[in-house]
């Protein structure tokens, strides 16, 4: 013989279900997140290094995000786009980060906005080098560095 579930038996599963799914998400949800955007000009992927994470390939239009529970201390990341390179240090504060990748620099923001112009909302955080001369002294590239 079958027994027929009540109203009032099914209303209670509903509610507990969507209530630990609640749960669930406003725990997921919770810590830090890395946002990279790549609003480059070209099809050139941007590959972003951040270790200990693994190496990424953000193709032109696409964004990828990393999310850590604790902001990382010291965290920094490294950006390549078509034979140029830079590098930004100290990438956590105490919200998400938001960077921007375009054809003059890599810019930042903390929260999503359109990129309008640069000055509403983003700051220009890194410059783009050579990928040649990225880890040669500037003394050297001016011819200033003074010999022992």
């Amino acid at each position: 013989m079958k027994t027929q579930s009540s109203f009032s038996s099914n209303l209670i599963i509903l509610i507990i279900v969507t209530f630990a799914s609640s749960i669930f998400t406003c725990v997921s949800s919770a810590g830090y997140n890395l946002i990279v955007i790549n609003g480059l000009s070209d099809n050139n992927p941007l590959k972003v290094d951040c270790p200990p994470n693994p190496v990424r390939d953000i193709g032109k239009g696409a964004r990828h995000a990393w999310h850590f529970d604790q902001p990382p201390q010291g965290l920094e990341c490294f950006f390549t786009w078509n034979h140029q390179k830079t590098k930004i240090k100290n990438i956590f504060a105490n919200n998400d980060v938001y960077f921007l990748a375009r054809n003059e620099a890599i810019f930042k923001a903390d929260k999503d906005i359109p990129f309008k112009n640069p000055n509403i909302g983003w700051n220009a955080r890194a410059a783009w080098h050579d990928e040649a001369d990225f880890d040669t002294p500037s003394c050297e590239l001016s011819g200033s560095c003074e010999s022992d």
